[in-house]
């Protein structure tokens, strides 16, 4: 039988060949298998016969498959894969042989060379499929470390850029407000209509002081350099003197603030009271500022084995599930359109204080995060942000605790 399929295959192979010459000439489709290479294959395919061997057909196969291109990011589609593909030129070249082989033989001799024709293209198909599979898999391996390299430079061009920026602001912000003052100084006591210009002077400059001060934060956040000074501090008093400084706030606004806590939190905690008022003021701002007039703010405190949670509730419009991991991201702002009294329906704010407050609980080893059952204007389902801090009852390094009068064991 081993014979007889061999001089069936060898008296066959000059037919395909010329199958396979017209199939090219007619240009029916782009071919990537040439006659010549076609005539190759069907040698393999004869030894791989006899000896039962596949080294020359992997090796010739290697030879056709097309490597994946240097710029890997390019995006690659699976319909482009497809296109691109060596299998689809391998089961145009199979069909053909198949035709040819019907058109002259039958019986047991097409049987034969059927066999013959499925055993050495499935081998070759599923080899095929193999390198393929692997070349691209590499190929995404590199796009996905190319990208991602790309991305790390960014982060670190627009870490630099931030601290650069911001130390370079000051200069310049430190002379507007020392000529202000002293052009304040030189005015005639009389001079009415100067004092609101310099006014808006002062109160511009001030803000851009805040600004400056959030982008240096900002840019210790994002390179792991912000410090933090603990000391005791009990957070029921924290909190109301952050309250206070917004009292004009909901006042103007006509909101109702309202606060409770257990026993239990009102204990000593070590922290930075400073950044963590800081944050507190930016949550607290951000429920303001998306709590529609007449609204409701709930500040709650409770204790949590090895922490205490401070959650800030609000009847505001609510966050959309897409935005409530992207608003504490850096400059990332989502705009109350439907509150025309919000202020951030006249301007968008930096979209730093969110991004400041993330920074200052991870530095401390605690979190952030907000629930909100979405954003609705009408209806006002309102958002809790609840900030997780650890109970630390002693400061985490020892300079903190020298400083405190602590000696080291």
């Amino acid at each position: 039988m081993m014979s007889t399929t061999v001089e069936l295959l060898l008296r066959i192979k000059p037919k395909w060949e010329r199958a396979y010459s017209e199939f090219l000439s007619e240009g029916q489709e782009p071919a990537r298998i040439s006659s010549k290479d076609v005539s190759r294959l069907l040698e393999v395919m004869l030894e791989s016969y006899l000896t039962g061997e596949s080294k020359r057909m992997r090796q010739l196969l290697e030879e056709w498959i097309e490597s994946p291109k240097e710029d890997s990011l390019d995006p690659m589609s699976f319909d482009i894969y497809q296109e691109s593909s060596l299998i689809g030129s391998i089961h145009v070249l199979r069909a053909i042989l198949l035709h040819t082989a019907q058109q002259g033989y039958a019986g047991e001799d097409l049987a034969s060379i059927h066999s013959a024709i499925e055993q050495f293209f499935g081998a070759a198909v599923e080899y095929i499929a193999y390198t393929e599979a692997t070349q691209n898999l590499l190929r995404a391996q590199r796009r996905q470390k190319e990208v991602q390299d790309a991305l790390e430079r960014l982060d670190e061009s627009r870490a630099n850029f931030v601290s650069i920026a911001a130390h370079g602001l000051k200069t310049p912000l430190t002379l507007v407000e020392g000529y202000s003052k002293m052009l304040g100084e030189q005015l005639e006591p009389d001079a009415e209509e100067a004092k609101p210009l310099l006014a808006g002077i002062e109160s511009g400059t001030e803000r851009m002081r805040e600004l400056i001060d959030d982008l240096v934060d900002v840019a210790m956040i994002d390179n792991k350099m912000l410090s933090l000074y603990y000391q005791p501090l009990r957070m029921p008093e924290l909190i109301e003197g952050v309250i206070d400084e917004f009292s004009d706030q909901l006042e103007a606004k006509g909101i109702n603030l309202q606060k409770a806590w257990s026993e239990e939190f009102d204990q000593t905690v070590y922290a930075d009271q400073e950044r963590l008022a800081q944050a507190l003021v930016e949550v607290i701002d951000n429920a303001i500022k998306f709590t529609p007039n007449d609204g409701l703010i709930h500040i709650q405190g409770r204790t949590l084995p090895g922490f205490i949670e401070v959650s800030i509730t609000d009847n505001g419009v609510g966050i959309a599930p897409e935005d409530q991991t992207r608003i504490f991201e850096q400059f990332s702002a989502v705009s109350d359109q439907a509150n025309p009294q919000s202020e951030s329906y006249q301007s968008l704010s930096s979209g730093l204080g969110l991004h400041l407050c993330k920074g200052i609980l991870e530095a401390h080893g605690g979190a952030v995060w907000v629930d909100s059952p979405g954003y609705d204007p009408e209806r006002c389902p309102g958002s809790i942000f609840h900030l997780m801090i650890p109970a630390r009852t002693e400061p985490p390094d020892d300079l903190s605790m020298r400083l405190l009068g602590k000696p080291r064991e």
